[in-house]
């Protein structure tokens, strides 16, 4: 089969982080799907590396694939490359959760909580931070996958906990104004 790939737009490290995070590709996906709906976005396994995206499957690339998406308007396969991650970007995730309170497993916030942090970037590090208060240790959460009906700019957001799927695995639900709008699942982080 002979597929066509895009070149995402560069990829970086975030903070202390020697891998990219799920936040910023989900971002550089979002460039190519602008309006989307019904998203559902996986993520396989860690990125150290740039990806390239193909609108179909390459069975030749299987061991290079990191992530699928999908929505209403867009499919893509994200395949990394062997190109160097060469940027460095802050993290925002504590300055984040410093606008957060877990109330009974919960996190309600008005998005953006900060300037700058992203839809992604706000579920991701609520769902972490409710993580991290029930399961008080020094495990390392990694996102996984998000399954949400629309990317919300503005508003009224509430992360759950909903429950715990197995030892490693963790899925918290997601609500807009007290309306279902998806769900977020972390995994751990095996060292």
């Amino acid at each position: 089969m002979n597929a066509s790939f895009t070149l995402l737009e560069e990829l970086p490290y975030r903070g202390k982080r020697d891998y990219v995070h799920g936040t910023h590709l989900f971002e550089r996906l979002r460039k190519l799907d602008p309006d989307p709906t019904h998203i559902d976005f996986l993520i396989h396994r860690q990125i150290y590396h740039q990806c390239e995206v193909s609108s179909t499957p390459v069975s030749e690339r299987k061991s290079d694939l990191v992530a699928t998406y999908q929505s209403d308007g867009a499919r893509f396969h994200v395949y990394e490359t062997d190109r160097q991650v060469t940027q460095r970007v802050p993290c925002l995730e504590e300055e984040i959760c410093t606008q957060y309170k877990v109330n009974d497993a919960e996190i309600e916030f008005s998005q953006p909580p900060i300037i700058n942090a992203t839809f992604v970037e706000s579920i991701v590090a609520a769902y972490k931070m409710i993580l991290q208060n029930l399961h008080s240790d020094s495990k390392r959460y990694l996102f996984a996958r998000l399954m949400v009906r629309e990317v919300v700019e503005s508003g009224k957001v509430q992360v759950r906990h909903q429950r715990q799927m197995g030892p490693n695995f963790f899925q918290g639900e997601l609500r807009q104004e007290d309306e279902l709008l998806g769900s977020i699942f972390f995994g751990l982080k095996h060292d």
